[in-house]
């Protein structure tokens, strides 16, 4: 498939990589189960169950739609006793000096 931009003043010299990816609904049955688990609550007035029901639906696809790199940890460490704490922590990834 090729896209072609109708804009004048970006000019291309090399393409690195070209990404390609094919959608599918693999949630839609968790929503859809979801959803008639809220109606059947609803008509019962259990509004507790109504809301659980809202957020695992509302938060599924808010996970998936966050960016993992917004949620970067950095810290300084002044001290030998502070640094040791920081890499042994299952939060460690890298250290730059």
């Amino acid at each position: 498939m090729l896209v072609v931009l109708p804009i004048s003043w970006i000019s291309f010299k090399k393409v690195h990589r070209i990404v390609s990816f094919k959608q599918k609904p693999f949630l839609k049955d968790y929503i859809l189960t979801l959803t008639h688990l809220r109606s059947i609550a609803a008509k019962n007035n259990l509004t507790f169950f109504v809301n659980v029901f809202k957020l695992l639906a509302n938060s599924t696809y808010g996970k998936f739609a966050q960016n993992p790199n917004n949620f970067t940890f950095a810290k300084l460490c002044i001290c030998e006793k502070d640094f040791n704490k920081a890499i042994n922590s299952n939060r460690f990834y890298v250290q730059v000096l």
